[in-house]
Order: structure tokens, then C-alpha cells, then sequence
């Protein structure tokens, strides 16, 4: 993506309110809001603005993310938080740096509601990096909590992951007692691609000169879109496969 100009980047900032406004669960008269913070170093980070209907999550960095609700469990919540950066340009103008949306489940009582991160999806700029890398971008990963590798035993994984329908989902007998398992800590490093596009651009090793499955987006539109169907996509899958609403 060629450096836009700031009349480009504020219209983008109206279309992720747009996509927020038509995705996540919110009265039909919130107001979502992105707000674009200069940084150090001539970085500006684009970051969802706190409003009624938004929650704050704990990440994997003990940061604060403002979410919205992608959608409810039962009693539960899958949040989403989203953010971009970008590198302020000659003549003002603005370059894409990386965006990334992660996902938090949230459980348990009013009084003790705990929030985890659980996957995310990542879209960087990969030609900044110092080193071509080899992983793929873009690129969703999946985090400490969900793969066990954090302080909480299997007792806990279990009660946040409990299916609503009991009958509908049965993945086996759960020991009365926490099981020695490997370490999965490595696992949540594992960049799984987003477009690979092996079948028509295949691969014979990762040192060739292109990996057909980094791109960057050529677009405000294109990052737009991916994200708008990356949140579609995912409330989908949950309401097909987590349980009713």
C-alpha cells in the first residue's frame, strides 16, 4: 500500500466505524468511534474509543483493550478489540504499519468477571521488518489461555469453555484431576496463514525470493474489507458452533 493522504486516512477511519456499527452487538444507536494517537517516533496508533457498550479487556501484555461484543454465549461474551498503526510519511501522508483484532472470551459472575485473550488476527507491513521474515501475513494466531500454557490448570480451561448444549457437544470424559500435558507455550508463536495461496503460487521452500502467502494490503479498501469479513466470519462460527444466542 502506497502512503495515503490524511483525507484518505480519516475516511477510513469512518468506514471501521461503519463496519463496527454493523457487526458487533450494540444498540442500534451506539456510536463507535477510532481514534488516531500519535506516538513517538512518527507512529500514529488508530484504537477503538471507549462508549457504553464497549468493554476493557486485560491482553497477553497485561494492556488494557477497549472491545466491542462480537457476540454472546449464554452467559458468556467473545469481545473484540482492533487496532492499526501507521508510520506518519512525507507530506503528512500515511503508511501502513500493521492492524491487528483480538478476541477475549468473558466469564463468570457480575461480581467476578474475568476476561481471556483466546486467538487474534494479524496483518503487518512485513517490508519494515530489518529481515524478510517467513511467516505468513496475513496471519491468525492463538494465545496462552486457550492452549493451557498460561497459570490457569485444565479445571479452569474447562469451566470457561463449557458448550451450552451439553447433548449438541461431548468432547470426551474430563479427568477428575488436572493431567500432566506438554508445554504449549511454543504453540501460541505459530503464525497460521490467513491467504496462502499454495495451490496456484506453490511453494518449494521458504528462502525463495516470494511466498505466496505474505501479502500487504494494496488499499484502505482492502484492509477494510478483510476486516469487516474476518468479524463476519468469526460471529458465524460461533453462533454455529458455541451454542444460541
Amino acid at each position: 500500500m502506497q502512503p495515503i493522504r490524511p483525507n484518505e486516512f480519516t475516511g477510513h477511519l469512518q468506514k471501521l466505524r461503519q463496519i463496527f456499527k454493523r457487526r458487533v452487538r450494540a444498540p442500534s444507536d451506539e456510536v463507535f468511534v477510532f481514534d488516531p494517537v500519535p506516538t513517538r517516533n512518527g507512529i500514529v496508533e488508530v484504537r477503538l474509543v471507549r462508549n457504553a457498550s464497549t468493554s476493557t479487556a486485560i491482553d497477553d501484555f497485561d494492556r488494557e483493550a477497549v472491545c466491542a461484543t462480537l457476540a454472546n454465549i449464554d452467559e458468556k461474551r467473545v469481545l473484540c478489540s482492533y487496532g492499526e498503526s501507521w508510520n506518519i510519511a512525507r507530506e503528512g501522508r500515511y503508511k501502513f504499519r500493521q492492524a491487528a483484532a483480538i478476541f477475549f472470551l468473558a466469564f463468570g459472575s457480575p461480581n467476578d468477571l474475568r476476561t481471556k485473550q483466546i486467538f487474534r488476527l494479524e496483518w503487518e507491513n512485513w517490508l519494515l521488518q530489518s529481515e524478510r521474515p517467513k511467516a505468513a501475513y496475513p496471519h491468525w494466531q492463538f494465545d496462552r489461555w486457550l492452549t493451557a500454557s498460561d497459570a490457569e490448570d485444565n479445571a479452569s480451561l474447562r469451566a470457561g469453555f463449557q458448550a451450552s448444549d451439553e447433548k449438541a457437544f461431548e468432547p470426551g470424559p474430563w479427568p477428575d484431576t488436572p493431567t500432566v500435558r506438554p508445554n504449549l507455550a511454543w504453540f501460541t508463536r505459530v503464525h497460521f496463514p490467513v491467504s496462502a495461496q499454495w495451490a496456484s503460487r506453490p511453494i518449494n521452500d521458504l528462502d525463495q525470493a516470494e511466498l505466496s502467502h505474505q501479502s500487504i494490503p494494496a488499499s484502505p479498501q482492502e484492509l477494510q474489507g478483510w476486516l469487516d469479513s474476518a468479524l463476519c466470519y468469526v460471529e458465524n462460527e460461533i453462533k454455529t458452533y458455541a451454542g444460541p444466542y
